[in-house]
């Protein structure tokens, strides 16, 4: 098959799914999108998809809406242009009831300037108040508006994602603790040496990674920058052979050359692994493609602050 044939193939699927996407949500009256950018191999894309409850059985149904190249840098006027563009296409401009994004500063800056403001009915008496108001005269400067270049780009209500800050919030604390004690930063960064040692021997060499699979009964989780809690999942996959193949673990980082854990490096993990697990799993339940409702979030973060109370 030739490269052009494969082109408009792909071309034809995109579009007839585009058509079909377009005719569910024209039949929808509230959306919400999420949105994010990203660089990979020396370029940056923009990513954005859709979400909708079902009238009829109140599940959550999602879709994508576009995964487009970023040229230049990621600015916060990019951004707005860029998403806008993304609500235009699909005719859901006037739809989207709001969208969400990560805390980074150029998302927070491009819906600070350009979002809409909430969009909410006023009752009678506010209306009765702005046609009073509207009976004086206002002046304005035109110099102004002639001097005012910005683009005038329109975005919907913004709502900052709940799992990427409590998830900074973990982050921030665990730096926090190793400018504080230079006992636990030395501990803590010998510990993370010899796990990311043994993470990078299983994903670099066959070998390694056979013999980690005969002496564990099981491969080694390796975290990943991109993925929330894949630090906790790796380090509770290491706890779990601690608990009952500490002796397995020490002869497996032998025989890959990496240096034996000390006793106050395997309690870190264990440790580490008991503090963080609420704060995992209430991220898991928020990040859940069928449970992230509004309703979810406040009983999941009371819960979460409950079980910080207790311990």
């Amino acid at each position: 098959m030739s490269r052009r044939t494969l082109g408009r193939m792909l071309e034809d699927e995109y579009t007839s799914m585009k058509s079909t996407l377009s005719v569910i949500l024209s039949k929808q009256t509230h959306l919400c999108t999420t949105t994010d950018a990203w660089s990979s191999n020396n370029r940056s894309f923009l990513g954005v998809t859709i979400h909708w409850i079902n009238q009829e059985t109140l599940t959550i149904c999602s879709g994508a809406l576009a995964c487009r190249r970023i040229k230049g840098r990621h600015t916060y006027d990019v951004l707005a242009e860029m998403l806008e563009n993304v609500h235009r296409d699909f005719n859901i401009k006037d739809k989207v009831t709001v969208t969400t994004t990560d805390n980074g500063s150029n998302f927070v800056k491009a819906f600070s300037v350009f979002a809409e403001v909430q969009r909410t009915i006023p009752d009678r008496e506010e209306d009765d108040e702005e046609e009073e108001e509207e009976e004086h005269a206002v002046l304005i400067d035109i110099t102004d508006i002639l001097n005012d270049t910005e683009e005038g780009y329109s975005l919907p209500p913004h709502q900052r994602c709940a799992c990427h800050t409590l998830n900074l919030v973990a982050t921030r604390d665990i730096e926090s603790a190793l400018t504080q004690s230079e006992a636990f930063k030395k501990i803590s960064r010998s510990m993370t040496g010899k796990c990311q040692a043994l993470w990078n021997k299983q994903q670099r060499s066959p070998q390694a990674s056979d013999i980690i699979k005969d002496k564990l009964g099981c491969q080694l989780i390796v975290p990943s920058p991109t993925r929330w809690n894949s630090t906790y999942h790796a380090l509770e996959r290491l706890n779990t052979c601690i608990q009952t193949k500490e002796q397995e673990l020490q002869e497996t980082c032998e025989r890959l050359q990496v240096t034996r854990f000390k006793l106050a490096e395997l309690n870190l993990i264990q440790e580490y692994v008991q503090v963080m697990a609420p704060l995992a799993k209430a991220i898991d339940v928020l990040q859940s493609d069928k449970m992230a409702y509004t309703g979810v979030l406040a009983p999941t973060i009371s819960i979460l602050l409950y079980g910080a109370y207790k311990a």
